[in-house]
């Protein structure tokens, strides 16, 4: 039996690489802890996404488009393939929007924007 949909808004499918980094609620992620994840959809409230890295805090800062950067609450991690490649289903809830001086964004390549 499916489990009832608990959503307060409708998510809409998004499959995009963004830029995600594990967040300690103290400092921004430098540059190098950011990691490329898959997304699969997105709400006006959170998003989904899939990760060979499991995130090791309870929230996150996204990078969307090189643009605007959010820190979200993980409130679901399930484990969708073992090894020899792990594979993550991660959910999180957005809490707050970073300032753009809050955050350099990192491009493709490594570089700042």
């Amino acid at each position: 039996m499916l489990k009832p949909e608990t959503r307060k808004t409708p998510r809409r499918q998004y499959i995009h690489r963004e830029l995600v980094a594990d967040f300690d609620s103290q400092s921004v992620p430098e540059l190098s802890d950011f990691y490329w994840v898959t997304f699969l959809n997105i709400s006006d409230k959170g998003a989904a996404f899939l990760s060979s890295h499991k995130p090791e805090t309870d929230r996150v800062v996204i990078v969307f488009g090189g643009g605007p950067s959010v820190v979200a609450r993980i409130v679901r991690t399930s484990c969708l393939a073992e090894s020899p490649e792990a594979v993550f289903e991660v959910g999180c809830e957005f809490q707050q929007r970073l300032g753009t001086r809050s955050l350099e964004t990192p491009r493709a390549d490594g570089t700042l924007s």
